[in-house]
């Protein structure tokens, strides 16, 4: 026989017996950090924020971490996410003060990378924001693997699905916009702000 505790634990805990693909859809509306932490609810919770089909890294949900940690975070969510997995939403968001300064370097190349990661999980969505110019770029078209220099996410079709598009702070080449109809043809919204054009 139940405990009243216990039958109290089950009435409370109703949210647990949605099916999975009703409570992908509410970790996805969360940041990637706060999806993850629910992991610690239940044994039903413990991996479910893997599967969930938005990868959203914010670095102001890391205000009082250090950067590596935040870091650190990115590296595990982006090959956390199972291959066969395509995005709804890739979100970076670099959120912090000017004091970023000291590791703009490590910033940029971090960044690229995982820009790279997202794409290659064919998102729908994409937004990257700066909140500060912090050298992150658009490199849609540069080389993704040694193997293929000639190849961009781009050119190898990562954004074949991409419908929506959101630049703010970031870098883009002067031909960003004359060659988004070929490689993202069902492009249906852009937004671009603030993004420096690099002529070559």
């Amino acid at each position: 026989m139940d405990s009243p505790s216990n039958k109290r634990r089950r009435v409370l805990d109703r949210l647990s017996d949605l099916p999975d693909c009703l409570l992908h859809d509410i970790l996805s509306r969360l940041g990637s950090r706060q999806a993850a932490h629910t992991s610690a609810l239940s044994r039903r919770w413990r991996h479910l924020w893997r599967d969930v089909p938005c990868a959203d890294l914010d670095e102001r949900e890391f205000v009082n971490s250090s950067w590596v940690r935040f870091e650190d975070f990115a590296d595990h969510l982006l090959t956390s996410i199972p291959p066969e997995t395509q995005l709804d939403a890739f979100r970076l968001n670099l959120g912090r003060d000017k004091d970023r300064q000291i590791y703009l370097g490590s910033v940029a190349v971090a960044a690229d990378q995982w820009i790279r990661r997202g794409l290659q999980r064919f998102p729908a969505a994409v937004d990257i924001c700066c909140s500060h110019y912090c050298n992150v770029a658009w490199r849609a078209y540069e080389s993704i693997t040694p193997e293929s220099p000639m190849t961009g996410s781009c050119a190898a079709g990562f954004t074949r699905r991409l419908t929506t598009l959101r630049l703010v702070r970031v870098g883009i080449m002067a031909d960003f916009g004359k060659d988004l109809g070929r490689y993202c043809p069902v492009l249906q919204e852009l937004y671009v702000k603030r993004c420096d054009v690099h002529m070559c």
